[in-house]
C-alpha cells in the first residue's frame, strides 16, 4: 500500500514506549511548575539542551543504523561506544556552550551562570545517554525492528528525561556559586569543550568529518534554539494557564521524534537508492509518522491531565484542545523541514545523518513552541 503497515507500526511502538518516558518527564515538569515560573534561566535553556540531547543522540543512532544497514558495523555494544563516544562527547560540549551562549543572550541571562548550569547538565546525561542509544540501537536491530523509524522517539524522550533533572541540577549549582566561581568555572568548561572538539576535528577521517559536518548545523541550532527557548520563557504563564506548560517538554520531544523518523528514515534511503527516489517517500513517511504517532497524543493527554490533577494544575478542556490542535500541525512542519535538509545535505555532499536530524528537532522545537503559545494564548482568552 501507499502507507507501510509496517510503518505506522514502528512510529507507534516507538511514540508509545517513549510515553513511558513521558510519564516521567511530565510528572517530574508538573512537580516543579514553579522553578519553571520562577527561574526564566530553566525554560530559557530546557529546549536548547533537550533538543541538542536529543538530537546528538539520535544522530549517532541515525549513523549506527545506516552503518547496520550497509554492514560496516557489528551490532556490538563496545564496538558501537568505541566508534562514537568520544566524538558524542566533543559534539555535546561545545554544542551545549553555544546554546548557553546563546539562550543567555536571547532571554537576558547571566552567560557564565547558563553556561555552568549547561555544562553540568551535559557532563551527567551523556554518561547514561551515549550507552543508551547503542544499546536501544543494537536491541531494535537485531530483533527485527527497523532502527531509523523505532530508535528516535525513544532517546529523544530518554535526552529529555535526562535534561530536566540535570538542568535542575545545573541551575542549582550555578545559582549558588559567588560570582567569581561562577565566571572561572564558566570559562574552563568552554575552554575543556573546544579542546575536545578540537582533539576529535584532528583525529580519524570519520570523527574529523562528524566534527566538520556537525559545527554548521550546531550553529543554526544554537540560534533556533535560543528562538525557542525565548518563547518558552515569555510565554511559560500562558502556557501555565492553558494547564499545558508541564506537558510542553514532552510535547516538543515527541514531536521533534515524528520529524526525526523521516528524516533518519529519508536519510538511509538516500543512501541505499540516491536522491532520485527520494521525493516518493515523503508523503508515505510523512503519513507514517502522523498515522503512528497519534495514539501517543492521546497518551500523552491523559498523563498531561493525570500530572495535573496531582499537582493541583487547573486546565479543565484547554489543555487537550491545546494539544490536540497543535499537534498534527508541528508533526507535518517537522516531516517537509526534515525532507528538505535531508535532500539538501545529500546533494551538498554532506552526510544526512550528521546535519538532518539536529536541525530538524531544532526547528520542531521553535515551531513547536509558537504553535502551542499561540494556540495556549488563543484558547485561553475564549
Amino acid at each position: 500500500g501507499w502507507v507501510s503497515r509496517r510503518g505506522v507500526r514502528d512510529v507507534s511502538l516507538g511514540l508509545l514506549t517513549a510515553n513511558i518516558g513521558d510519564a516521567v518527564n511530565v510528572f517530574v515538569a508538573a512537580s516543579v511548575v514553579s522553578w519553571f515560573l520562577r527561574y526564566p534561566m530553566v525554560p530559557a535553556l530546557l529546549p536548547g539542551l533537550a533538543s541538542l540531547r536529543g538530537g546528538i543522540i539520535t544522530s549517532m543512532a541515525a549513523r549506527v543504523s545506516t552503518a547496520l544497514h550497509l554492514g560496516t558495523l557489528r551490532p556490538r555494544v563496545g564496538e558501537v561506544l568505541g566508534a562514537e563516544a568520544v566524538r558524542v562527547l566533543a559534539v555535546a560540549l561545545i554544542s551545549s556552550v553555544y546554546v548557553a551562549l546563546a539562550a543567555s543572550a536571547a532571554a537576558g541571562l547571566p552567560w557564565d551562570r547558563a553556561l555552568v548550569a549547561a555544562g553540568v547538565s551535559s557532563l551527567a546525561s551523556y554518561a547514561i545517554l551515549a550507552p543508551a542509544a547503542a544499546l536501544v540501537a543494537i536491541g531494535a536491530y537485531r530483533r527485527g525492528v527497523d532502527p531509523d523509524r523505532f530508535v528516535a522517539p525513544v532517546l529523544t524522550v530518554a535526552g529529555d528525561m535526562a535534561t530536566i533533572p540535570t538542568l535542575l541540577l545545573g541551575v542549582a549549582v550555578a545559582e549558588r556559586l559567588p560570582g567569581g566561581c561562577a565566571r572561572a568555572a564558566a570559562l574552563a568548561l568552554a575552554w575543556a569543550a573546544l579542546a575536545l572538539y578540537a582533539a576529535v576535528a584532528l583525529w580519524r577521517p570519520r570523527d574529523r568529518r562528524v566534527a566538520a559536518e556537525s559545527l554548521p548545523p550546531l550553529v543554526l541550532v544554537g540560534l533556533l534554539e535560543a528562538a525557542a527557548g525565548g518563547l518558552m520563557a515569555r510565554w511559560r504563564e500562558a502556557l501555565a494557564a492553558a494547564g499545558v506548560l508541564h506537558v510542553t517538554p514532552s510535547f516538543l520531544e515527541d514531536t521533534g521524534a515524528a520529524a526525526a523518523i523521516a528524516a533518519s528514515r529519508l536519510s538511509t534511503l538516500l543512501h541505499l537508492y540516491g536522491p532520485a527516489r527520494a521525493p516518493a517517500y515523503l508523503a508515505p513517511t510523512a503519513a507514517e509518522s502522523l498515522a503512528g504517532s497519534l495514539p501517543s497524543l492521546a497518551v500523552l493527554a491523559v498523563i498531561g491531565e493525570a500530572a495535573a490533577s496531582a499537582f493541583g494544575i487547573s486546565s479543565g478542556w484547554t489543555s487537550a484542545a491545546v494539544l490536540a490542535a497543535s499537534w498534527p500541525v508541528t508533526v507535518l512542519l517537522g516531516c517537509g523541514a526534515g525532507y528538505l535538509i535531508a535532500l539538501a545535505s545529500y546533494r551538498l555532499g554532506l552526510d544526512p545523518d550528521n546535519v538532518a536530524v539536529p536541525l530538524v528537532t531544532s526547528l520542531v522545537d521553535l515551531a513547536g513552541t509558537g504553535v502551542l503559545g499561540l494556540t495556549a494564548h488563543a484558547l485561553s482568552s475564549l
